[in-house]
């Protein structure tokens, strides 16, 4: 089954690499991803991280 998955994130180095760390630890294999800097609003400056997920324990990926 495909999921989506939208998180946002501090811009910071590792966290894309933590996530798919953690994506992948749970059996998951990601099909497709995409990042943003969010420039206005209240996440200005943090990143929206979008991954799309087949298989995998997904309940944890959420933990």
């Amino acid at each position: 089954m495909l999921r989506g998955l939208r998180i946002i994130a501090e811009n910071k180095i590792g966290v894309l690499r933590d996530l798919t760390t953690i994506i992948a630890e749970e059996g998951g294999n990601i099909t497709f991803a995409q990042t943003f800097l969010i420039k206005h609003g209240e996440h200005a400056g943090k990143a929206l991280i979008y991954f799309e997920i087949e298989g995998g324990d997904y309940s944890k990926m959420l933990k």
